[in-house]
């Protein structure tokens, strides 16, 4: 009965007649899915960022999360037990529901749309202005800037190591306040001609996932001063 009452709280579906037989109006047509898993270095970012700033960590479920995304394809579904409605009717569904395949697809894009947009850092500007003050007239705010709280980027590759296909290894770590937070080593994909060109194919990986990782970077710490001020 709570869920049924939540789902009518969100005006989850509308009780309509089936528009055609049930072989016609069951749905097929998906595009695309989408499974919102989270990566241990974003957690470890999280970590990280909660220690230099002395946060404090909650960890809390919301029981209707799918149910704030709204849905723009026609889906229509069985009533659930418990819901009376004439013969011959369906639900046809105005948001996102548990179970459906898409289900997380809209939920995410509703986050990012609420988040993202507002995220506009100037972070170089920012670092540099800061080091003029403390240079000039600001040292009570020098090691504050200076402290190592950016995210550092090491790549490194043997070349030509593995015996049997002669490919190259990489190698690479990203650190934040000097503590290790992505890292990965691998066979790399393609054989390399010259040691140039295997540092070249770590350095690439390393950059891709740097490009995966800034942008919740940038999310984070946003969040973080937006909340602190």
């Amino acid at each position: 009965m709570e869920e049924l009452k939540a789902h009518e709280n969100n005006e989850t579906w509308t009780l309509v007649e089936k528009p055609w037989s049930k072989d016609n109006w069951m749905q097929i047509d998906y595009t695309e899915t989408f499974s919102p898993t989270v990566r241990y270095d974003s957690v470890r970012i999280l970590l990280s960022e909660a220690c230099q700033y002395d946060l404090k960590i909650v960890q809390f479920d919301v029981k209707t999360a799918f149910l704030y995304g709204d849905i723009k394809e026609n889906i229509y579904m069985n009533p659930p037990e418990g819901i009376e409605s004439p013969p011959n009717f369906v639900c046809k569904l105005n948001r996102s529901l548990y179970g459906l395949k898409q289900a997380p697809r809209p939920h995410t894009k509703l986050e990012k749309k609420n988040i993202v947009s507002e995220v506009k850092i100037p972070y170089k500007e920012a670092v540099g202005s800061l080091m003029h003050l403390a240079i000039v007239s600001r040292p009570d705010i020098m090691f504050g800037v200076s402290l190592n709280n950016t995210v550092e980027g090491y790549s490194d590759s043997d070349y030509a190591a593995d015996s049997d296909t002669r490919r190259s290894t990489t190698g690479y770590v990203f650190t934040k306040n000097a503590a290790a937070i992505t890292w990965a080593t691998q066979r790399q994909q393609s054989i390399a001609l010259s040691t140039t060109e295997a540092e070249f194919m770590a350095a690439c990986s390393a950059a891709k996932r740097h490009c995966g990782s800034k942008d919740y970077y940038l999310i984070l710490v946003h969040i973080i001063k937006t909340v602190s001020v």
